[in-house]
């Protein structure tokens, strides 16, 4: 038995030696979990049987960002949309593949909207430059990086999570903003984009500008803010470790 979480986007080997050594491994196994469905492609790409190859959902701890984010709305006041400081929170690294040099360009085609950007990275100074050269000071804030159990106090602030990735194997960061009854606007790039896109109040988009751009407007434009009952509050950590048994039973 084993556990694939790379996607066809993210293969660092896609020929050769290396790449033809993982395929006959994986190949070999009775099963293999994976973490949706881009692995699952991710996989089938390889010639493993789709029989052998069980399919979860990558998880977070759902109930604590819906319950903790719901929390702080309510000590804010209320939940209504009217209450959101930001339109659009990013969280993660300042970082080529982030791809936030896009977002930012996406922002000057939707007036007065607002982004908190919130993490660190090699990137900050050029994203800093970026936004003084666009005249978006009085539309960009820029918070440090925080940890986990504080992420709900910055959701409740904000309206719709954006993943502008060129790569990403996954995005937790998505079930996070979900779980916290956020819109999400998602990479096409990224691992979770094809897992979420039936989900209320997601988005996916190419990752350049005008398709963020239109994302962004498509978003503001959407009625339900905050989503009641996100449906990615199934999707937890026991039922993730379900499909780890269920893939026992198969080599068993």
């Amino acid at each position: 038995m084993g556990f694939y979480e790379s996607t066809r986007a993210t293969h660092r080997h896609r020929r050769g030696p290396i790449a033809a050594v993982r395929s006959a491994y994986f190949r070999s196994l009775d099963a293999v979990v994976v973490p949706g469905e881009a692995a699952t492609d991710a996989l089938v790409s390889m010639g493993v049987s789709r029989s052998r190859i069980v399919e979860g959902f990558n998880a977070v701890d759902v109930e604590f960002f819906h319950s903790q984010t719901n929390q702080e709305r309510r000590l804010r006041g209320g939940s209504a949309s009217n209450t959101v400081d930001f339109d659009f929170i990013y969280v993660g690294q300042f970082i080529e593949r982030k791809n936030l040099e896009s977002l930012l360009d996406a922002l000057r085609e939707v007036p007065e909207a607002r982004l908190l950007l919130v993490g660190s990275g090699a990137h900050r100074t050029v994203l800093e430059e970026r936004v003084l050269a666009w005249g978006l000071e009085h539309r960009v804030f820029f918070h440090p990086p925080v940890e986990n159990r504080e992420l709900p106090r910055l959701f409740a602030r904000s309206r719709t999570l954006v993943l502008p990735s060129t790569e990403e194997v996954w995005g937790l960061v998505v079930n996070e903003g979900l779980a916290a009854g956020l819109s999400a606007i998602v990479s096409s790039a990224a691992g979770v984009a094809p897992s979420v896109v039936g989900m209320r109040g997601v988005l996916v988009a190419d990752p350049h500008s005008a398709g963020l751009a239109r994302a962004m407007r498509e978003s503001l434009a959407a009625s339900e803010a905050p989503i009641k009952s996100p449906e990615i509050l199934r999707h937890t950590p026991v039922a993730f470790a379900r499909q780890f048994a269920r893939a026992l039973e198969l080599v068993q």
